[in-house]
């Protein structure tokens, strides 16, 4: 059993507990992971990457956080979200008699035009 301890940006590893060893998480300026250190400094594993983000070798001691500090499966090749290995993806409950905006409804158009910019304000139907 892992844990891990994230800083303060997203997909920001620091710190990897694994059977009873302390690594500490390298990273380069994309976010991928470079290095695990121990407690004295010593790299105990390096890491570098195809153009696509495929490691050139697997981690020895069983890091699956890697090119942009994302969970890689060595069996599939493919990367998932972090929070796969680390929380657990969830999924929020919605309360009865709530449920998800249908995709293209109006209010998802406005969200779009406010992350790309375009837009002022992010809007939700029947609001006032």
């Amino acid at each position: 059993m892992a844990r891990y301890v994230y800083g303060p940006g997203i997909d920001e590893p620091v710190v990897l507990y694994r059977n009873g060893q302390r690594y500490f998480y390298l990273l380069d300026g994309l976010g991928s992971v470079v290095a695990l250190i121990d407690d004295s400094g010593a790299v105990v594993e390096s890491y570098t990457y195809d153009a696509f983000g495929k490691p050139a070798q697997a981690s020895t001691i069983g890091n699956p956080l890697l090119f942009t500090a994302q969970r890689y499966d060595a069996e599939s090749g493919k990367y998932y979200p972090a929070c796969v290995e680390l929380q657990g993806c969830f999924e929020i409950a919605l309360p009865a008699g709530v449920q998800r905006e249908p995709a293209g409804f109006r209010s998802l158009r406005d969200r779009e035009s406010f992350i790309t910019g375009t837009g002022i304000m992010i809007r939700e139907s029947g609001g006032s």
